[in-house]
């Protein structure tokens, strides 16, 4: 939840923004969240740890004590032979513990792997009751066996907050998933946008 927000919000998720970089200036210093995000939560890349995801984690951990074990869960249903360690020791960054006993920091994911985190931490950690959630191509740079589980995931999450959730494809796999739930608004054919199908 956001910071004295009881409204609701949007939630927008460029696929273009969504790049990770390594953070440069100011690493591990807990510093607020920019409270805008309360009303138009994005992802902005920038070399400055404030404002970056890792970032947020490390305040929510110290400001939102019980929401924070269920945000490192949600993560972590998405890796497999390795897991976001939920204590983050003193002077050290946040670690992904490996099977083999071996970490490494979030820098070292995949690019899959950091839009995953990237879409997920945002809309969990920003969409308020009743927002909207507007996703640029969620499939840039997934492996496609990820698609489907991350959409169910995205859509739980806003489904428990009575949200809408808007999403841009050229990925055909997902136009066939919003079909078959009677979902998909085709913007190519205005004849059914003019008769308010779906």
């Amino acid at each position: 939840k956001g910071p004295g927000v009881d409204m609701p919000n949007l939630v927008y998720l460029d696929a273009e923004a969504r790049r990770w970089v390594r953070p440069q200036k100011d690493i591990g210093n807990l510093s607020p969240d920019d409270s805008s995000q309360a009303w138009l939560a994005t992802y902005e890349v920038n070399d400055n740890w404030k404002g970056q995801l890792e970032s947020s984690l490390f305040n929510m951990k110290a400001t939102m004590p019980d929401e924070y074990p269920e945000m490192i869960v949600t993560l972590n249903q998405f890796f497999s032979g390795k897991h976001i360690e939920a204590e983050i020791h003193p002077g050290q960054r946040q670690r992904v513990l490996l099977d083999s006993g071996n970490n490494h920091s979030l820098d070292a994911l995949s690019s899959g792997e950091h839009q995953v985190l990237i879409m997920l931490f945002t809309v969990q950690r920003w969409l308020q009751p009743g927002g909207v959630v507007l996703i640029d191509e969620p499939d840039l740079h997934l492996h496609p066996s990820l698609i489907s589980p991350l959409l169910a995931s995205i859509e739980n999450i806003v489904a428990r907050k009575n949200g809408q959730l808007v999403i841009t494809s050229h990925a055909t796999d997902i136009w066939q998933r919003y079909d078959n739930m009677g979902l998909r608004i085709d913007l190519t054919d205005g004849k059914d946008a003019e008769n308010g199908q779906r």
